[in-house]
């Protein structure tokens, strides 16, 4: 208590710096001695320091390019090639195949004037005196048919009623069998078989009101006639 007392006495004598100078050191080490306890205080309420945690490292997938199929599409070729239609094959006897000399329906049944303006003039007349023909009395006609001599035979009428292949069909050596090249040259076109047959002939007795002949083997001659005048 003495030591206190002598120190305030003592303090009292000293001139105004000294006073001045004790009081700033007094006030630096005051400032000194608060400083620690704020220091501890502030590191004890800090926030914790965040520690790295590792992480593992997710290595990303490689991306697979998906690649789409290309959609095949089928390339049509328009063409100018018309659709085919199912054509039957011709035959020897159809109109197309085998070029007519002559339409023998054409001049059956017509009078002289209108047959020979299809065959041309005559060359020859014959009359018909063979008692055995259903036209005996009247008269034959010969015509020049291309490479063929022909005979038309008419009635008292002067109608044509028979035709008839003289010659020149047998140069050609055509079998019998051959009938549907050889009827189509006189515009005859049949699709059935023969209604009769001989060793050396085949007959039609009445194919469409027509009495038909083809006759020899190899064929020498074809009778072509309305059925009620047939040979």
């Amino acid at each position: 208590m003495e030591t206190v007392q002598q120190s305030s006495t003592w303090f009292t004598k000293q001139g105004l710096f000294v006073k001045v100078a004790i009081g700033c050191s007094g006030l630096f080490m005051l400032c000194c001695l608060c400083s620690i306890p704020i220091a501890i205080f502030s590191s004890s309420t800090s926030a914790p320091k965040v520690s790295n945690t590792s992480v593992a490292e997710i290595e990303p997938s490689p991306i697979i390019a998906q690649t789409e199929k290309p959609t095949e599409v089928s390339t049509i070729v328009l063409t100018n090639t018309p659709k085919p239609t199912n054509t039957p094959l011709l035959s020897a006897a159809t109109p197309t195949a085998i070029e007519s000399l002559v339409d023998v329906y054409s001049i059956l049944g017509k009078p002289v004037n209108e047959a020979e303006a299809i065959l041309g003039s005559t060359i020859l007349i014959t009359p018909n005196d063979d008692n055995d023909d259903n036209l005996s009395g009247e008269e034959y006609r010969d015509y020049e048919l291309g490479k063929y001599g022909v005979s038309v035979s008419y009635d008292k009428n002067g109608i044509a009623r028979v035709f008839q292949v003289m010659d020149g069909l047998s140069d050609e050596n055509y079998s019998l069998t051959q009938w549907e090249q050889i009827l189509p040259q006189f515009g005859v076109y049949i699709n059935t078989a023969p209604e009769r047959t001989a060793p050396s002939a085949v007959y039609w007795d009445n194919y469409n009101g027509y009495f038909i002949a083809v006759v020899g083997d190899p064929v020498w001659t074809v009778q072509i006639a309305e059925a009620e005048y047939r040979p």
